[in-house]
């Protein structure tokens, strides 16, 4: 037996345990955003490893949680402050992400936090730092 319920706005927050039993979470882009923190990079002889390293933390209960339940990397090859070309996924519990590029390409970076909703995956807005843009 099924039960549709729909989205259930009237449950309270210490109950989202069962929303996700049923299947059925608030529709909306986590609550909170990751921030860009620093980027180291390792050159090697045929390709450089960029570490991307971030803060996040949990909405507190009172403010209506919409915990992220992983970040988007997304990655372009030239000097942008849109990155898109390529996506990468982690969990919410990642935070540092290596990247192994061609020596000297140039090279790009943003992150955004994601949630999963009954209607699918929901993305918060792209965060930028300098450092994370342009790289060489």
């Amino acid at each position: 037996m099924a039960i549709a319920v729909g989205n259930m706005p009237w449950l309270p927050p210490e109950l989202d345990g069962l929303r996700d039993y049923l299947g059925v979470r608030d529709i909306g882009a986590p609550s909170r955003a990751p921030s860009p923190k620093s980027i180291s990079t390792t050159v090697g002889v045929a390709a450089d490893i960029d570490k991307l390293e971030w803060e996040y933390s949990d909405p507190p209960p009172d403010e209506r949680p919409m915990k992220a339940d992983g970040f988007v990397i997304y990655a372009a090859f030239s000097d942008t402050g849109t990155p898109g070309d390529v996506e990468y996924l982690t969990t919410a519990s990642v935070r540092s992400f290596l990247v192994v590029v061609p020596n000297g390409q140039v090279r790009s970076y943003a992150i955004a936090a994601f949630r999963f909703s009954h209607r699918g995956v929901q993305i918060g807005a792209k965060k930028q730092i300098a450092a994370w843009k342009g790289v060489t």
